[in-house]
């Protein structure tokens, strides 16, 4: 319960500092007035995900930091987003060649 205070007043003090409204904060994360609200005054019910997103909607910068951390607690690095190999056709992923036989 105390994370989720902490959670909803930083959500609360973060927008009010970038001058936006809980409508416009709504907006942002697909959401609403109401439950914004409902986060910045640390609702039992409400899950971490949707805290999470408030947070990166209203502070971009707030993810990036999150996936660093991530590696120090891990002790290596973070899943990134993977980049596509996979070609059409019927070649190998790596070069893009025919399979040999």
């Amino acid at each position: 319960m105390t994370t989720k205070l902490a959670l909803g007043d930083a959500v609360r003090s973060l927008r009010q500092r970038r001058g936006l409204s809980q409508e416009a904060l709504a907006e942002r994360m697909g959401s609403s007035q109401s439950r914004v609200a409902k986060l910045e005054d640390g609702a039992p019910g409400a899950s971490l995900d949707l805290y999470l997103r408030a947070l990166f909607s209203v502070h971009p910068p707030a993810q990036r930091d999150l996936a660093t951390l991530a590696r120090r607690w891990s002790g290596g690095t973070a899943p990134t987003a993977r980049r596509a190999t996979r070609r059409s056709g019927t070649g190998s992923r790596r070069t893009g060649r025919p399979r040999s036989g």
